[in-house]
């Protein structure tokens, strides 16, 4: 083993190894090619897992029970029945619009590296697969919205709207925050897809009539514009509407997100 004398303040001679030296200077430039350049978390993440200290009690609380909306659930076997209902219902969208499913490729891929950042957590989906997902996720809750206020756009043979209690697993599962798409997403379908006479309501008063039956969202019929714009999931505008409902509370004095 190769060594090397030193002499130390007391003029006493001492001997490093070589080695040694080779050992630690590995160590440092090991650690220092595991360091972060950038935060592990997106300024402009809003779509959060669910800490494990609320599970303790019960685990299950937060899941979906019927429907995956996102990556996060997108792959969990008991909820992939459903999936058959949105490709279904993006079939018939496609088939009701003068629309391509290349055009809604070419258009959402624009979006991937944006909704990407929205998630909590790294995605574990290539980009075709997670621009598959957004279209198929987000295109079946634009129909769903329409759909809840425009009867005639029903089947006769629609799950959604024929089975018993559909509509309140879909309450459950549609306001988990784990289980969101980005909202830019959501309204970019939405204006894509929106037929001459469906100009009237906005993507934000579907969605609020949608949800009637489980907050008092009456007095919102009629949606302002800053809500449109500063959504950031179902979620966050449920949140904006029941926080502004308040006595005393304008849009300017609502409290900031996270």
């Amino acid at each position: 083993m190769a060594t090397q004398e030193h002499t130390n303040n007391n003029g006493d001679y001492t001997s490093v190894s070589l080695e040694d030296n080779d050992d630690d200077e590995a160590l440092a430039n090991s650690m220092e090619a595991r360091l972060y350049d950038d935060s592990p978390l997106s300024a402009k993440c809003c779509i959060f897992r669910i800490p494990d200290v609320f599970r303790r009690h019960n685990e299950k609380v937060y899941e979906p029970d019927v429907i995956a909306i996102g990556p996060f659930h997108h792959r969990k076997p008991s909820l992939q029945p459903m999936e058959i209902v949105k490709k279904w219902y993006l079939r018939t969208l496609l088939s009701r619009l003068n629309i391509s499913m290349l055009g809604l490729v070419k258009g959402i891929k624009e979006f991937e590296k944006r909704a990407r950042d929205c998630y909590q957590e790294p995605i574990d989906l290539d980009q075709n697969e997670f621009i598959e997902m957004l279209i198929i996720d987000g295109c079946f809750l634009v129909e769903l919205f329409r759909k809840e206020t425009i009867s005639e756009l029903r089947s006769m043979d629609d799950p959604i709207f024929n089975m018993a209690c559909m509509h309140q697993f879909l309450y459950h599962d549609l306001l988990l925050l784990e289980n969101q798409l980005p909202w830019f997403v959501l309204q970019y379908l939405f204006n894509l897809t929106m037929e001459n006479d469906q100009r009237t309501l906005s993507l934000t008063e579907l969605v609020l009539k949608f949800f009637q039956a489980c907050f008092p969202l009456t007095n919102h019929s009629k949606s302002s514009p800053r809500l449109d714009l500063e959504n950031l999931h179902i979620v966050d505008l449920i949140r904006n509407v029941l926080i502004s409902s308040f006595p005393g509370v304008e849009s300017d004095e609502m409290p900031e997100k996270p």
